[in-house]
């Protein structure tokens, strides 16, 4: 397993772990508050089954996979790409005059100096 892989592996283990934790206390509540409320009276039946769907709902969020793994490379390439764009417009209306080689050799530069910033 390479590094990515194994922290994205330890990271869904924790929010497993976690999340479970908060099933179970959310279960000791409704117990606790309901006292003997599952001993299968009609109200309480209601109550458990209620539970039941809550649980169901709970467990598909934990182990539902985000929509794509570089989620925090994507959110940086887009960061990036608005301050690029919002660098372009700034050079194209402060440098007019300039020729267009001249242009993009600076923006390449303020790239590069974004991307180097990014990568911490």
């Amino acid at each position: 397993m390479n590094t990515e892989t194994d922290i994205e592996a330890e990271v869904q283990a924790r929010i497993e772990f976690k999340m479970n934790e908060f099933l179970t206390g959310i279960k000791n509540a409704v117990k606790y508050k309901y006292g003997q409320a599952f001993d299968m009276t009609q109200k309480s039946q209601y109550i458990w089954q209620a539970f039941e769907e809550i649980e169901q709902m709970f467990k598909k969020e934990i182990w539902m996979p985000p929509p794509y793994n570089d989620m925090v490379k994507r959110r940086k390439w887009e960061a990036k790409e608005t301050a690029v764009n919002e660098i372009m417009e700034s050079i194209r209306t402060t440098f007019r005059g300039y020729n267009s080689n001249g242009r993009d050799r600076i923006v390449r530069s303020i790239v590069s100096a974004v991307e180097k910033a990014q990568n911490f």
